[in-house]
């Protein structure tokens, strides 16, 4: 008989590890970057409290991750290797949460915020809308190292790096989107608890699923379970839309004072009115200012109390808005000093065009455009944020202006293309004021952008550039001999306030100062000023401010030899503005100074009017 061999047992097949396919895969690296889209969408509701610079600059920025960089080495020392990992899960539902929840941070806040001034106000907002997400998102990229799911689906470091570039892009690349904070912090915020909470089992093979932790209440309990824990998120979302008329199922009422705001290309633009206490305490005068804000600086103003007090004195009655605007004085007297561009001596043989052209380069509240075009000068405007333009016309009575041409777009792509034509257009007076923020767009001051604007002037005519600053500064040394590399004669006239009593004391180069520098065209062309005659003073706009002004402001001129650049001093090149890199140099310059705007500015309007937006 045969003798049966006995049987091997029959061997188990290794499992084939099946990978998911390129197409799945390409919609898991889609998912997988939600977290970290809109990075800074947070930290921008920081803008109208402290302005964009500094809240964005390179020392908060390395504080605020420092700080939280050590708290989150601490945590995972101290948590150690056993423990339960929070999983993506849970991540993205924090994330999404604190999102939909930091703006009613900010602005409930925002006073106290202010209260502890420009540096700790921004360390202290920045923790508060960064800290809690910014903890979670590197806790789930920590946990993606060793995810075998992760591993499976998205290329090794694809994370990391997704999450660097999110940080990096903004600061490379400029945007235009102007939809408040809110709505994309609150619809991003809804889609990351969403995702979170109702995204199906992600596919991976059994015996990755063993390993892997994410086996919590999100991703095991019921379909009603989980509707459950959405339902707070959308309270809180409604709840934060009650605080504010920004997010989008906001009710259409404005925060008290406020008249008009709106997120546009240069910042928060807010029109507002706030009621200066009386020096003596009474209430018999209306001390009501209107302002133009962008982010924490003032674009201009007017005190439309005391202008609605005298028409009811002088007519009775209660006057109309427009008439009460109309007669309204500026609450600067900077605007009224930029008319003295008027004042400037044509040359005898070289008379200026008739009727005169004048170009606006940045509008603000518009007193200067309205005190030329009464001047009967024909008048080009170029402004960069449509609702600075909107807005003046609307709450400060630009639109009795006749403009000439309306341009709204940047100064340098606009004044390129003009001094590039065959015969650019030549204008007897160029107002030049886009300072704010406590800073001046450096591009703005480039020797480039001067030589173009100097092309544009008629032989006879002058510039009005307003400048602030410290003169002890290096970003005021490289603007001002920039200025006086290009043009051949200038002068500076501070603009000191003006009080019943009349005009304060010139200060100090170590002090934030506010100017106004005249320049003429040509060499033979000095910068020689007429006395005003009786038709330079308007009675409206801001008549009694314009007599002040005019009667003092040679008082307080500012010596700038020391700016002016030698033919055989080789040396000042290194201060002057010529490309990209020097732009970036003077604007991290004053960072230094924008303290002492933001200072001067809370000294204006009370930190409870500055939250409001």
């Amino acid at each position: 008989m045969a003798r049966v061999k006995p049987r091997k047992a029959a061997q188990q097949p290794a499992h084939v590890t099946r990978h998911p396919s390129l197409p799945l895969r390409l919609v898991a690296a889609f998912v997988s970057i939600l977290p970290l889209l809109f990075p800074s969408a947070a930290t921008d509701v920081l803008h109208p409290l402290f302005s964009s610079a500094p809240v964005h600059a390179a020392q908060p920025t390395a504080i605020v991750y420092g700080t939280l960089a050590a708290l989150f080495l601490a945590q995972r020392c101290l948590r150690g290797q056993g423990n339960r990992r929070l999983g993506w899960r849970a991540c993205w539902f924090g994330v999404g949460a604190w999102k939909v929840l930091s703006e009613a941070l900010v602005r409930l806040g925002g006073e106290r915020l202010q209260g502890l001034g420009l540096s700790r106000g921004i360390l202290a907002g920045r923790f508060l809308v960064e800290g809690v997400p910014t903890l979670l998102l590197w806790s789930w990229l920590w946990d993606s190292f060793d995810c075998k799911e992760t591993i499976v689906f998205l290329p090794h470091g694809f994370l990391p790096f997704a999450y660097i570039a999110s940080l990096l892009l903004p600061r490379l690349a400029s945007t235009s989107f102007t939809r408040p904070e809110c709505y994309t912090l609150q619809l991003h915020g809804i889609v990351l608890c969403l995702v979170a909470i109702f995204a199906s089992r992600t596919y991976s093979p059994p015996q990755l699923r063993r390993h892997h932790a994410a086996s919590t209440f999100f991703s095991q309990a019921s379909t009603f379970s989980r509707t459950l824990v959405l339902a707070p998120v959308l309270a809180l979302a409604h709840a934060v839309a009650l605080t504010t008329s920004h997010c989008p199922t906001s009710t259409s009422q404005l925060p008290p004072g406020v008249l008009a705001s709106r997120r546009s290309v240069t910042g928060w633009i807010t029109v507002g009115e706030h009621v200066v206490p009386s020096p003596d305490g009474s209430n018999e005068r209306d001390l009501t200012l209107r302002y133009l804000r962008a982010d924490h600086s003032l674009l201009g103003g007017l005190w439309v109390g005391p202008s609605r007090d005298m028409l009811k004195m002088q007519f009775g009655g209660e006057p109309t808005e427009e008439e009460v605007v109309k007669r309204a004085e500026s609450i600067y007297s900077t605007f009224i000093l930029q008319e003295a561009v008027r004042l400037v001596k044509a040359p005898q043989d070289v008379p200026r065009q008739t009727p005169e052209q004048g170009l606006i380069i940045g509008l603000g509240a518009g007193l200067s455009a309205r005190a030329l075009a009464r001047h009967g000068v024909n008048l080009t405007l170029v402004e960069i944020d449509p609702a600075v333009h909107e807005f003046a016309e609307r709450y400060f009575g630009v639109n009795e202006v006749k403009w000439g041409e309306v341009v709204l777009k940047d100064a340098v792509e606009w004044v390129d293309a003009q001094a590039k034509e065959t015969s650019p257009s030549a204008f007897d007076y160029i107002v030049h004021d886009v300072f704010t923020g406590g800073a001046v767009p450096a591009t703005l001051f480039t020797s480039t952008f001067l030589t173009q604007l100097k092309s544009l002037l008629h032989h006879s005519g002058s510039l009005a550039l307003n400048f602030a600053g410290t003169l002890s500064s290096n970003s005021s040394r490289s603007i001002l001999s920039t200025l006086l590399s290009v043009f051949p004669h200038c002068r500076a006239f501070e603009d000191v306030p003006h009080t019943a009593s009349g005009p304060a004391e010139s200060t100090s180069d170590d002090t934030f100062r506010n100017m106004v520098i005249l320049c003429s065209k040509e060499w033979y062309a000095p910068v020689g000023l007429r006395n005003p005659v009786k038709g330079d003073f308007l009675d409206y706009p801001s008549p009694m401010i314009r007599r002040s002004v005019f009667a003092s402001f040679r008082q307080h001129e500012i010596d700038l030899a020391r700016f002016k650049p030698a033919p055989d001093d080789h040396g000042v090149g290194t201060w002057l503005l010529r490309d990209k890199n020097d732009v970036r140099r003077v604007e991290a310059a004053q960072l230094d100074e924008v303290g002492m705007h933001w200072d001067a500015m809370e000294k204006v309007l009370p930190p409870e009017v500055w939250a409001r937006w």
